[in-house]
């Protein structure tokens, strides 16, 4: 109830919240850590290894500090239990604990060009997107191993979200005219779910109404996609962003957190 409240007051606030690079430089995605009232959002940096690779929290009340630091290029993050996991230094899948911020999961995946979009279907397994790759991998955090869970035949997957109610999990690709796919947990085969139209699209979130979330370089747009009983749409929802990358929904509240890339800020705002 207390986290409700504390979005509750982010939404009325309507926050532009800008931040200057010290805070914000090539933040990649944001998730809201409900449990210690708070969002992470990491940092990709600019040059591997520089000092501007870290982790992110920024409190309900819009305070912003540095929550796990010493990091290379950190992308695509998700909680899964009592941790958060993130790719990290292309190759690697890290853990820590979201109270402690210490270090307790280290896995290398060989033979990747980029991990970059990461998922959990709330059990004990992660899905990683490959962006200069042609897999998508599923870790096993409790046994500290991996897979090749689907061959997808091409480069360029992006963000992914795990689609509780199907069952399956759905990526973009940051392409041209950026394609939705779908893969079910049951039979792992890549089917094409939509082809949007719409140019490098990056970042991949679902609402709990099966809506799906990501943000186009090309027109600097965030969009939502409807892909329900196949009454396939794209409404953009939130313009002239800029580089928006992978959002934060907030279906509850009606409010939406986004990334910007180039701009160095997070957005926080409303749905229309």
């Amino acid at each position: 109830m207390k986290a409700k409240i504390y979005s509750l007051i982010l939404l009325m606030s309507t926050l532009f919240f800008t931040s200057n690079a010290q805070n914000y430089f090539h933040p990649v995605q944001v998730i809201n850590d409900n449990a210690n009232h708070r969002f992470l959002i990491p940092n990709y940096g600019e040059n591997k290894g520089d000092s501007l690779d870290y982790i992110l929290q920024r409190d309900y009340n819009g305070k912003v500090s540095v929550f796990i630091n010493k990091l290379t290029n950190p992308v695509g993050i998700a909680i899964l239990d009592s941790v958060v996991y993130f790719a990290n230094d292309s190759t690697y899948i890290l853990g820590y604990g979201l109270k402690s911020g210490k270090e307790i999961f280290k896995l290398k995946i060989e033979g990747v060009g980029q991990l970059c979009g990461v998922a959990t279907d709330n059990k004990k397994s992660l899905y990683i997107t490959d962006f200069w790759g042609t897999n998508l991998y599923k870790v096993d955090v409790s046994n500290k191993s991996y897979r090749v869970f689907c061959a997808l035949g091409f480069k360029k997957s992006s963000g992914i979200a795990y689609d509780r109610k199907s069952k399956r999990l759905v990526f973009i690709t940051q392409t041209p005219s950026s394609k939705i796919y779908e893969i079910s947990l049951a039979d792992p085969e890549v089917k094409l779910l939509y082809d949007t139209g719409i140019g490098y699209c990056d970042g991949m979130v679902i609402d709990k109404h099966g809506s799906l979330y990501s943000g186009s370089w090309k027109t600097g747009n965030l969009y939502r996609f409807d892909v329900r009983k196949e009454k396939y749409c794209s409404t953009p929802i939130v313009s002239n962003l800029g580089t928006p990358v992978y959002p934060y929904i907030d279906s509850e509240n009606n409010s939406v957190a986004i990334p910007c890339w180039k701009e160095n800020t997070v957005i926080f705002t409303t749905l229309p």
